[in-house]
């Protein structure tokens, strides 16, 4: 390729600018840790001031909630302060705050960074197998996505992924660790009962990894921080968002994989051996997540199910560690899942009675141990503490649990290898009894194991359905006897009283003269009033209003397409709660639902919201009241009133003739109002594929769409959808239901084009003999002819401008006529489209000429620049007749200088220079001094 030299006499001028660094600053939809004190989140903006020409005065933040303002915080910087640090709090709430920081010069300022949906909330890890992990299998948990829930990255296992994505994300459920915001189905589930039951935002950190022994989870050495380690992958991300603090607890579910046999394959990929291996791997585990994790207050355990073809006897031994470790550590509590469904691989879930159980006792433990929830309810899992014999020849096996309840078909017992019969094993509140006339004593080790067959089956449960804790090789050591309470018999091995449970029945004194539960009516002013019950069985019947006379005067307000409110008229006696049912009028079954807590407190309310109708539907609805006593049990409830009928409106449609047309950077939306449904309302919203942030457009009165936006990413795929809001349930000033709308549409794609590479370069500048017409000169651009050339010529003397707005791609020259004496300069920039000029290429820099018979002709000099093109070293050579002040200068397309350099009283310069790190284009070498100029192209290529 030939080198291109241009000779130009031209003012050079310096480039200034100030910019702020920022060096602590929150994401996009980051959660910040919450205060469980204060119930305050906290987040720095901090950053470093570089001064060259403008002196900033004051940096300033605006801080909002919900899109309105929230508060404001400024700080003056004096004497060039280079620093600044701002320390935002905002509550833990169910609300999204954003921020804004602007520089300050006098009365101007500048936007410098701005970051919205921030959330202060808590923090929970999920770790283990692909149980925790907890992708989609059968059922999805979609409906449970919250903008509440958030996740950071993802759980990959690949390092540069980690490392490159660093976005906060709205959590989902149904993918893999491989997909953005990955808390899995259970993780995602448990969320959600957080934020609606307690109106705080989470944050789920998956970190679960399938097909690993317990091994490959311990934390390496301290020195060792390489992410190739799951542990420190964790660590990772907590770290880098100043969470490691702020995590209440860690639900482990994992197993599956230590159960497989021993031998060299499975333990190179760190399964456990016994029980005591898994024992104390864990609690190296465990005594490292305390470490990094100073604020942990608990460590929830799913105890492994039978399945994934694995070994009994494996399986148990795994079990049976779980087990011990919730024994022995307060830190840790067990949740079984030997009775919820598998999928058809019998080794993951399906959702429904799967993970979501996961989630649901999992939670109800959390409420009360993390937040301080009481509850009276049977929500911790059965499982043993220790065994005891009989003088009777039997085993007595003590619980955890104030009651079992046991059906008599599969019992799932097992004296070492052999199967208890299901006919010796009964229950007696917390106590398990097998008849041991079947073996020794001396030789007896029991174990619980579920089913390992069918993987279903009845199981001991307690009052909560919550099933048994499956354990191994348990020992009845001690022998012990009956002694009788205030409530029932218990089991003792010092001091008994009765040597058979039958003994302590029949004689102890407890109330009633009897042990055995007595079901009845125990409030004394029903009618049917039993003192000789003591737990209520719901059959009281009284003589009061509430019971015989149901609600009244029912009517249906705040219609839209898929909401109503039901109203009532409060009867004399209040209740404790309603039931509300209603049904279509195709339909022969109710929808159920509740107005009211359920509890004995008064609820005096008189209307009820409900969502989740079906639109322009015509729907039937009763009410009925009733009351309840301290244990939850009915007292009595009022027939079922009167029914009430009510249409919902039909849908809202969506806006219709979805279309973008872009060129470059901007592009122009439209869409029209629905032909059928009134409109008033519309918008669009708009994001880059991918991502989360978006940006809106706006309909007119009539509820079309025709708006232009511009400061897209070229080259890049994006994607909008509209929503309408529709006229319905109008207010008395006239204002429309805001939640009567379309919904978001399905999205619409487009993609911008790439920046115009049509740039000419080799420019040259000639004039006729006259001196009377300037003639300048291109090359065509090395991407290929341009649609047209936008040309520029300016008399700097006169001020006269010269414009060309559709010169053809294929002219290499234009010439103006009829030019008086003086100095011109020129610019041009190649056009891609035909329409408009947003998809240009920038204009190039000015060349100068003088026109007359005083023009400059620079020969005194020597010029050698070599190799033009280059992939990486130019060498730059010139000699001068005499001695001067040289200045060299090399600038890309858009006039930004990449080099600057002088050389003071010389008439040589001789530089090698290494453009190895420029990206392949045309730049341009300019070489100045007080008596010449000279300008050359350079070309940068691979």
């Amino acid at each position: 390729m030939k080198v291109y030299i241009t000779l130009l006499l031209i003012i050079v001028f310096n480039n200034i600018y100030s910019q702020i660094i920022f060096t602590d600053f929150p994401k996009d939809y980051q959660l910040v840790g919450r205060n469980q004190q204060t119930n305050i989140g906290q987040f720095n903006i901090s950053g470093i001031i570089n001064y060259t020409t403008f002196d900033y005065n004051k940096i300033s933040l605006v801080i909002n909630r919900n899109n309105s303002f929230y508060e404001y915080h400024s700080v003056e910087l004096n004497d060039n302060q280079n620093i600044f640090n701002f320390s935002v709090n905002i509550i833990a709430e169910l609300a999204n705050y954003s921020v804004v920081v602007y520089s300050h010069l006098d009365n101007d300022s500048l936007l410098e960074f701005q970051a919205s949906n921030i959330v202060s909330g808590d923090v929970y890890i999920v770790q283990g197998q692909s149980n925790a992990q907890a992708k989609m299998f059968n059922g999805s948990s979609y409906q449970y996505e919250d903008e509440f829930i958030r996740v950071y990255s993802s759980g990959t296992d690949s390092i540069e992924k980690l490392i490159l994505n660093d976005n906060w994300f709205i959590a989902q459920g149904d993918g893999d660790n491989e997909t953005d915001g990955n808390a899995g189905q259970w993780g995602l589930r448990f969320a959600k009962y957080i934020v609606d039951s307690l109106s705080i935002p989470v944050a789920i950190f998956n970190q679960a990894q399938g097909g690993l022994g317990i091994s490959k989870f311990l934390k390496p050495n301290e020195t060792d921080t390489s992410l190739i380690f799951n542990y420190n992958k964790l660590l990772y991300r907590l770290e880098k968002n100043n969470l490691k603090s702020n995590v209440k607890a860690i639900f482990w579910a994992q197993g599956e994989f230590d159960s497989n046999p021993n031998v060299s394959y499975t333990i190179s990929l760190g399964i456990a051996t016994n029980t005591i291996d898994y024992k104390n791997k864990f609690e190296e585990l465990m005594q490292s997540w305390q470490n990094d994790y100073s604020n942990l207050n608990k460590i929830y355990v799913f105890q492994t199910k039978n399945g994934c073809n694995k070994p009994l006897e494996k399986l148990q031994q795994i079990k049976e560690a779980q087990r011990q470790l919730a024994v022995e550590n307060d830190l840790v509590s067990i949740i079984p899942t030997s009775n919820l469904n598998h999928y058809t691989d019998s080794c993951h879930f399906t959702f429904h009675n799967g993970y979501q159980k996961f989630s649901e006792r999992l939670f109800n433990l959390v409420r009360r141990d993390i937040y301080d929830y009481a509850n009276n309810n049977d929500i911790d899992a059965p499982y043993v503490y220790n065994a005891y014999k009989t003088y009777d020849s039997l085993v007595v096996i003590k619980t955890n649990s104030d009651s079992l309840v046991f059906d008599s078909i599969g019992s799932f017992f097992k004296n070492n290898d052999f199967n208890i019969n299901e006919n010796n094993v009964y229950t007696y509140y917390n106590y398990i009894i097998i008849n041991n006339s079947m073996f020794d004593f001396d030789t007896a080790k029991i174990s619980y194991t579920g089913n390992y067959y069918n993987l279903d089956g009845n199981y001991i449960t307690n009052t909560q359905g919550i099933e048994l804790t499956c354990f191994e090789d348990l020992i009845a050591i001690d022998y012990g006897g009956w002694v009788s309470n205030s409530n029932k018999c218990d089991f003792v091995t010092d001091d008994f009283e009765f040597t058979t449970l039958n003994e302590c029945i029949t004689d102890c004194s407890l109330p009633n003269d009897s042990c055995e539960n007595i079901y009845g009516c125990t409030i004394e002013t029903a009618t049917n009033y039993n003192p000789l019950a003591n737990i209520n069985n719901g059959s009281c019947i009284f003589e009061d209003s509430l019971c015989n006379n149901p609600p009244s005067e029912l009517f249906v307000n705040n219609i839209i397409h898929n909401r109503v409110q039901f109203n009532w008229t409060q009867p004399l006696e209040v209740p404790s709660y309603y039931m509300i049912r209603y049904r279509s009028y195709e339909s022969s079954s109710w929808t159920v639902i509740t107005a009211g807590t359920q509890n004995i407190n008064a609820y005096y309310g008189t209307s009820r919201l409900r969502h989740f109708m079906e639109p322009n539907t015509n729907y039937e609805w009763q009410i009925r009241s009733r009351k309840i006593d301290s244990e939850g049990y009915i007292i009595c409830q009022s027939s079922w009133s009167e029914i009430n009928q009510y249409t919902t409106l039909p849908t809202c449609p969506n806006l219709e003739n979805q279309s973008v047309s872009t060129e470059a950077i901007w592009a122009t939306f439209g869409a029209n109002a629905p032909s059928t449904g009134d409109v008033w309302q519309a918008r669009g919203k708009l994001r880059e594929v991918g991502t989360n942030s978006y940006r809106y457009v706006f309909g007119d009165s009539d509820g079309n769409i025709n708006a232009t936006k511009g400061n897209f990413e070229a080259s890049t795929n994006y994607e909008w959808h509209t929503k309408a809001w529709c006229t319905g349930n109008v207010d008395s000033v006239g204002n429309s239901d805001p939640m009567y709308t379309s919904g978001w549409g399905d999205f619409y794609p487009f993609s911008t084009q790439a920046l115009c590479n049509k740039m000419p370069y080799n420019f040259s500048t000639t004039s006729n003999n006259p001196q009377t017409a300037i003639t300048m000169s291109w090359d065509t651009p090395l991407s290929g002819e341009p649609d047209h050339y936008f040309l520029y010529l300016e008399n700097l003397g006169t001020g006269d401008v010269y414009a060309w707005n559709n010169i053809p791609g294929n002219d290499m020259s234009k010439t103006k006529y009829n030019l008086a004496p003086g100095e011109y300069s020129w610019k041009i920039r190649g056009a891609c489209g035909t329409n408009g000029t947003s998809w240009a290429t920038p204009f190039s820099s000015p060349e100068f000429y003088y026109l007359g018979s005083n023009r400059i002709n620079n020969i005194n000099y020597k010029l050698n620049v070599f190799p033009n093109p280059s992939r990486d070293i130019i060498n730059i050579n010139i000699k001068l007749e005499k001695r001067q002040n040289i200045h060299v200068r090399i600038s890309n397309s858009l006039g930004q200088t990449i080099i600057n350099e002088s050389e003071m009283y010389t008439n040589s310069y001789s530089k090698q220079i290494d453009l190895d790190n420029l990206p392949n284009g045309i730049y341009t070498l300019s070489i100045s001094s007080n008596e010449i100029y000279i300008k050359e192209s350079l070309i940068v290529i691979d």
